[in-house]
């Protein structure tokens, strides 16, 4: 019977899955129930592998995902085929506890009971493998690319190559949730005692919230924060105000989970059997029942890069002007896509040349993206070679080329006819045409 039951949850969850990963991240074509990962396709469901026990599942950006039992680390394809499978024990790592994706190259990294750090590539090499001091049982990775645990009420920090980091420690819950905003500088952590805001030299830290917290999520572009307490699911802004409250269903076991959809906003709050969708305003959209063993992947982590153009005068454009200041935008994608991150923006270094000379000053408006520059020298006549770089806190750099003609000025009059020049024109309608830049 209790096949049954299980066997129609899935199909529900299924259907449900199938028109949430239209609109949402790959992440949610993903999940497990207690005999193994099954995938979403189309209005179908596949298994591509019967593994028990899964404990942590997450997507990756190419549409794949990874899986972890205690005993199993998996990489499977986005059609569902297995890249990589490690036999852990056999490996003499021990039983795994938990995982992170690297937000860039989609590597692992795990966490296992023998207090072991491992970073682990898509073709199943060990990258990097590191003690700890205890294990860590909750994980997380920058957008620096370095890892982030709690281990026995203890903040650890390691770089990407393993090595500790500086950080003044802090004592927290033996049981926490750990989320990096590597765009705002800040670490979460939430445990039995409350929510905790820490400065990422752990010089800072202060308690937003004093009550016990079951899960914890973060939305890396808006800086929110959702948990979930005993008896509420609650929203809080960047600053650690209270955003939202939204009850949770009384008849709950203590399995609850939070998962963050970067491509709609939402969040998908697991609470014993129920599965929650809910929007940034706090509306629930949908809402269904699930078996208590599914699992859904947590989404590919957010990765952030910056970009950079020249807007006015346009790339290619031609001027009269040779000391004209230089409009340029500066922006962000996150995972690809074009985004709206004013604190990442704000931060990001910006250098642009003229002709392998450095242009003078700047004026910026993060919110709008906008940097404006002046040549150090006039520009010379003809084409002149326009370089920009912006280059983020993580090391990331995006950089662009243009040219920019300044044309001689008996050219500028002889192709700027005056209106008393053409009398017989002078009221006439003329068709407008724009050019973007």
């Amino acid at each position: 019977m209790a096949k049954i039951v299980t066997r129609l949850c899935i199909s529900l969850l299924v259907g449900w899955l199938a028109i949430t990963a239209r609109v949402a991240s790959a992440a949610f074509e993903w999940f497990s129930d207690n005999d193994g990962v099954l995938q979403v396709s189309g209005e179908l469901s596949r298994r591509v592998a019967f593994v028990e026990g899964i404990q942590a599942l997450a997507a990756t950006h190419d549409g794949g995902a990874w899986a972890m039992s205690e005993q199993r680390l998996l990489l499977f394809a986005k059609d569902g085929s297995t890249v990589t499978d490690i036999d852990l024990i056999h490996h003499g790592y021990g039983h795994g506890v938990t995982l992170a994706v690297d937000p860039y190259d989609d590597s692992v990294w795990i966490t296992t009971d023998r207090s072991l750090l491992l970073h682990m590539s898509g073709t199943g090499e060990l990258m990097q493998g590191v003690p700890l001091p205890n294990v860590a049982d909750s994980i997380t990775v920058a957008l620096d690319r370095s890892v982030w645990m709690v281990a026995n009420g203890q903040v650890l920090h390691r770089g990407g190559d393993g090595s500790e980091l500086d950080f003044a420690k802090h004592s927290v819950g033996r049981t926490a949730h750990v989320a990096i905003d590597s765009l705002r500088g800040r670490l979460w952590v939430a445990d039995d005692e409350g929510l905790k805001r820490i400065s990422l030299d752990g010089q800072a830290m202060e308690t937003v919230f004093t009550s016990s917290i079951s899960a914890l999520r973060l939305d890396l572009r808006s800086g929110d924060v959702w948990i979930t307490t005993d008896s509420m699911l609650i929203a809080l802004d960047a600053h650690g105000q209270r955003r939202l409250e939204i009850p949770l269903p009384s008849d709950r076991s203590d399995r609850v989970a939070i998962q963050f959809d970067d491509e709609t906003a939402d969040v998908l709050v697991r609470v014993s059997d129920k599965l929650l969708r809910i929007a940034r305003d706090g509306r629930t959209s949908t809402s269904m029942t699930v078996d208590e063993s599914l699992l859904l992947a947590t989404s590919a982590p957010l990765r952030a890069a910056p970009t950079i153009a020249l807007v006015r005068p346009p790339a290619g454009g031609a001027i009269y002007e040779p000391s004209r200041e230089l409009t340029i935008r500066i922006g962000a994608l996150c995972n690809d896509k074009r985004c709206d991150v004013p604190d990442y923006v704000d931060a990001l270094d910006v250098k642009v040349d003229v002709n392998d000379v450095p242009a003078n000053g700047s004026r910026r408006d993060a919110r709008a993206g906008i940097v404006v520059v002046t040549p150090s020298a006039p520009m010379q006549r003809g084409p002149n070679r326009v370089t920009m770089q912006a280059t983020d806190r993580h090391g990331n750099v995006a950089k662009a080329t243009a040219t920019i003609t300044v044309l001689e000025p008996a050219a500028h009059s002889d192709a700027q006819p005056q209106a008393e020049d053409r009398p017989d024109k002078r009221g006439e309608q003329v068709p407008l045409a724009f050019k973007a830049a």
